[in-house]
């Protein structure tokens, strides 16, 4: 038998969606990817359901997992057995890459039970969010991502209190760029395609956050 030379992560992906309402951008649902043992979320939005955009979302969790800890490797991939996970690219992938990919029996969604479990803390967290903040609809999306990236930087009983990034890390998360979602934003507009007497600052709403801790801003002001 061979010997693991790092610790196996289990990854459990599930798909949230198809969104009921107009999504800006064309977005159609989420890639929801439970990351074990650190009880992480990686969630991301995709313009369509089908395999090869879901293992792209599969494998941005994995490059980043192994990159942030190295002393990890994704050993196993629980889906359902929707036909996008037991047919396309991921039986290739996960063979190529000593993953050993597991689906539970057809029409039982309930036996990826993690997966699930996940989707629907996000899911809920997501409509409290947009019914405390009374966004327009099309941002529900940026809804379900945003409350992923907040999830995991709450402390857990699963973790004796830690966070699901601390657990990945090491260290405590930085949470000092924490905003409101929703919430009314000033966001600046770069010199270069601003005139002197042009207004510095262009009005929108706060809907996330992107990578190098910059902030996804979208529309125009509105009224709650």
């Amino acid at each position: 038998m061979r010997t693991l030379k790092k610790n196996p992560v289990l990854l459990a992906i599930g798909y949230v969606g198809p969104m009921q309402v107009a999504v800006h951008e064309g977005i159609t649902g989420i890639a929801n990817t439970v990351v074990e043992p650190f009880h992480l979320e990686m969630a991301y939005s995709l313009r369509e359901k089908r395999s090869r955009a879901q293992l792209d979302a599969v494998k941005d969790c994995i490059g980043k997992l192994e990159a942030c800890a190295p002393g990890y490797h994704s050993t196993f991939l629980k889906a359902d057995n929707a036909t996008e996970y037991i047919g396309g690219e991921f039986p290739a992938f996960c063979n190529k890459n000593e993953v050993v990919h597991e689906c539970s029996a057809p029409y039982s969604p309930q036996k990826n039970g993690k997966a699930e479990r996940g989707n629907r803390v996000i899911v809920v967290m997501a409509r409290s969010m947009m019914l405390g903040a009374n966004p327009p609809t099309t941002y529900c999306a940026d809804a379900v991502v945003c409350a992923a990236y907040a999830l995991n930087r709450c402390p857990t009983k699963a973790l004796n209190g830690n966070t699901p990034m601390e657990a990945l890390l090491g260290i405590p998360p930085d949470i000092s760029n924490g905003r409101g979602f929703g919430c009314k934003v000033h966001a600046l507009v770069p010199k270069e395609f601003r005139k002197k007497l042009y207004a510095k600052t262009r009005n929108g709403i706060f809907v996330g956050y992107a990578s190098g801790g910059a902030y996804l801003v979208y529309g125009h002001p509105y009224t709650h």
